[in-house]
């Protein structure tokens, strides 16, 4: 009876050795799938970080044209004439144009004048045409 005790402990202890056993080939099993999948993620680093190099330098163009941008900006805005710049321009072009049509005008009635005065010399020298013969000075 002792014996038949014993062999049931033993064998259940075969049961639980091949039970371990069972689970040490599942978990080998599971090692070799991880280790398959963290190859596969070694693969896709290496493609992730090709990308993240193409895309430093897609950042790096980037950056070199915001550059490029803001000094053309910054010449531009340098050289451009504000709203105030260009008021002050008109105001000066206003006060120009207002002393030429002044000197216009004055020039209109001088010309006016001076017409009236030729006239006039016109008049009197044909006058004196007429006297010189009567005073005998011609």
């Amino acid at each position: 009876m002792k014996e038949d005790k014993i062999i049931k402990v033993l064998q259940k202890h075969d049961e639980k050795i091949d039970d371990l056993q069972k689970d040490m080939t599942g978990m080998k099993k599971d090692m070799s799938e991880m280790k398959e999948d963290v190859t596969g993620l070694k693969k896709d680093m290496v493609g992730v970080k090709k990308d993240l190099h193409r895309v430093e330098g897609q950042i790096d163009f980037l950056a070199r044209v915001v550059v490029d941008h803001t000094e053309r900006l910054d010449r531009i805005e340098e050289n451009m004439a504000t709203k105030k710049d260009i008021n002050k321009i008109m105001n000066t072009l206003d006060r120009v144009v207002s002393l030429y049509e002044k000197k216009d005008q004055e020039l209109t009635i001088a010309t006016h004048d001076m017409r009236k005065v030729e006239d006039r010399v016109g008049v009197l020298e044909t006058d004196m045409r007429q006297v010189k013969p009567a005073l005998g000075l011609a």
